[in-house]
């Protein structure tokens, strides 16, 4: 019966000891600083990591001053403009490729992006490159050549331009979008 009650305390005695060092190890609430100066409470313990990365704006100048330019079209026929969509996003490789020869041809769509979409309802209309002078050079050439193709023989339309609208509006008329060209309305 001794034996039973000591072995019984000593059991206590254990599960108390591990639950105070438990206690010990576990840091207490620390208050971390957001963006907004507002004070979170977290439970746990954070070491806060130095990264070497900075906030970036999503578009450049140019482009955002063509996307600007490109809401005057689509805002009156209710389409939505996306930007920087990766090609991996719009095209997929072809199920009957497999290992390598997937991996191979994923890697080549995996870091591509296109620069706009101007989508119905997140249904694809076009594809938008905003080429400026870069895209006279070879290397940036091929890239360009095999991007076309790619989404081309996927079934998507790309234009390419540097920032003439006339050739969008058109293409949008072409797939039944009806658009007065003089004042950017619809019909």
């Amino acid at each position: 019966m001794y034996k039973i009650l000591f072995l019984l305390i000593g059991v206590i005695i254990g599960v108390l000891l591990l639950f105070i060092l438990n206690k010990i190890q576990k840091p207490n609430e620390t208050n971390i600083k957001t963006d907004n100066n507002e004070e979170k409470n977290d439970q746990e313990d954070i070491e806060v990591t130095k990264f070497p990365y900075k906030k970036k704006y999503l578009l450049t100048k140019n482009e955002y001053y063509f996307y600007n330019k490109l809401k005057e079209i689509t805002n009156p026929l209710n389409l939505q403009i996306l930007s920087k969509i990766r090609l991996a996003d719009l095209i997929e490789v072809d199920k009957n490729q497999v290992g390598s020869e997937w991996g191979k041809y994923f890697a080549k769509i995996k870091a591509k992006h296109i620069d706009f979409a101007i989508t119905d309802n997140m249904k694809v209309i076009l594809l938008l490159e905003l080429d400026d002078s870069s895209h006279q050079m070879d290397k940036i050439k091929e890239r360009d050549s095999f991007v076309n193709n790619a989404l081309l023989n996927a079934g998507y339309t790309v234009i390419r331009t540097n920032g003439n609208l006339d050739i969008i509006q058109k293409a949008l008329i072409d797939k039944g979008y009806h658009i007065n060209l003089y004042t950017n309305t619809i019909k």
